[in-house]
């Protein structure tokens, strides 16, 4: 075989040998954008079916505590008055310590009672001991100058009355760049039964911060 024809033979096994390589790349990227497609489609799926559930969920909930209030045995009805009420904490909390623990800057740390106007009291809103002027003692702009940031996490109600409850709040805070740290405080916290507004909120535990939730 001349030397010409041994050149040729390698270019074209070259070429044959980049063209499957190529085809078997394709097909892999393919059958990888096809599984992702899959994906995405079965990750709808499952969010779309956990909110179908959790509003039939809600819905058969509520329907069983409408008919346990028009019950005319007073330990059901009593049972399900509890319920509601426990539920009309949970919530209560929930959307004052988000409001409440999230800041990212002093405009907003400041802000926080004029988005609660519908959740608390003109009085509790007005309460220095919960709602300052982020300043320190000599008057500095404290949250401006720490660079001081909160994020809320969650909070839990634990009824002991229909009207009152020891609410449980995590959260986190950090200093500008630095790691952030996992916090709890625990209020007793009373609401109003005729509005629905929190009425008052009294910091009783304030354990060491923890990097556990």
């Amino acid at each position: 075989m001349s030397k010409n024809r041994i050149i040729v033979v390698i270019c074209v096994v070259a070429v044959l040998i980049s063209a499957i390589g190529l085809y078997t790349t394709a097909k892999q990227v393919s059958a990888y954008h096809k599984l992702e497609h899959e994906k995405k489609i079965a990750t709808a799926a499952a969010v779309q079916a956990d909110k179908t559930y959790e509003t039939r969920k809600k819905k058969i909930q509520q329907q069983a505590t409408d008919e346990a209030q028009k019950s005319n045995d007073p330990l059901i009805k009593a049972v399900a008055d509890h319920n509601g009420a426990y539920g009309v904490m949970n919530t209560l909390a929930s959307a004052f310590f988000k409001q409440y623990y999230t800041w990212k800057n002093a405009e907003e740390y400041r802000a926080r009672p004029s988005h609660l106007e519908n959740i608390a009291t003109t009085g509790l809103l007005k309460n220095p001991a919960l709602f300052d002027d982020g300043k320190d003692s000599t008057g500095g702009d404290y949250i401006a100058n720490t660079g001081v940031q909160s994020s809320f996490q969650r909070a839990s109600a634990y009824a002991d009355t229909d009207v009152s409850a020891i609410v449980k709040v995590n959260f986190r805070s950090w200093f500008e760049d630095e790691k952030e740290i996992n916090a709890i405080r625990y209020y007793s916290m009373q609401i109003d039964p005729t509005t629905h507004k929190i009425k008052q909120l009294n910091l009783v535990f304030q354990p060491a911060n923890t990097d556990e939730e």
